[in-house]
């Protein structure tokens, strides 16, 4: 990845997936939703969550995900903790 804007938009929609997959992980139910037309701002991702207690037994591969791009998260780190 040695062009910037391709690096920024990669990193952006892996986090973006990585908060998804936590929310999931802590019992909410997820959709994204394109909020802002693209010609507008490149990032126009909503992430809607409503909290319904089904947890999905997933941090395996969140782990997996994380590790495998080296990314880290402030939410990674809280909601491994519990």
């Amino acid at each position: 990845m040695r062009h910037g804007l391709i690096k920024e938009r990669f990193a952006s929609l892996l986090t973006d997936c990585i908060r998804c997959e936590l929310l999931r992980y802590s019992g909410y139910a997820v959709d994204m939703v394109e909020f802002v037309g693209e010609e507008n701002t490149p990032k126009n991702i909503m992430i809607r969550a409503r909290y319904t207690g089904h947890r999905k037994n997933n941090m395996e591969e969140i782990q997996k995900l994380t590790a495998m791009f080296n990314a880290e998260q402030t939410l990674f780190k809280l909601v491994n903790k519990s």
